[in-house]
């Protein structure tokens, strides 16, 4: 498996853990999207294209 290149989202305005009622989503300075339920991560996806505004992850999400 080839290893992504990595992307560095430190300063951006969407770091942080969003909460959705039992969910949330994590974007992380070393560029990753993490989709926990509680305690439980349920995907974890790295992001593939930045701007200022939005973030594109693995699998074509897009996070504004």
């Amino acid at each position: 498996m080839a290893e992504r290149e990595k992307t560095d989202l430190s300063g951006h305005a969407l770091l942080g853990r969003w909460y959705y009622g039992s969910h949330s989503r994590e974007i992380t300075p070393d560029g990753f999207c993490i989709l926990r339920e509680g305690d439980k991560v349920i995907w974890k996806r790295p992001c593939t294209a930045q701007t200022e505004n939005p973030l594109t992850f693995e699998g074509g999400l897009s996070m504004a």
